[in-house]
């Protein structure tokens, strides 16, 4: 098994701005567990960028309206 959390991160800037980061921590729960994700992770890990990006695009998109 794998547990993961994922969360959001808002710093505020200068002239009203706002940074927002997101972070996702995966903890395995055994050595055979890790592996098995590491493997899952590089095959998803271009599209989790993707869908990741693409979701910040569209709260940064909302938070201007």
């Amino acid at each position: 098994y794998a547990l993961a959390v994922f969360g959001f991160e808002l710093e505020a800037l200068e002239d009203r701005a706002t940074l927002l980061a997101t972070e996702t921590r995966v903890l395995g729960g055994d050595a055979k567990s890790r592996r098995a994700f590491l493997l899952y992770w590089r095959l998803i890990k271009p599209f989790s960028k993707l869908i990741r990006r693409e979701m910040l695009r569209l709260i940064e998109r909302r938070a201007r309206q």
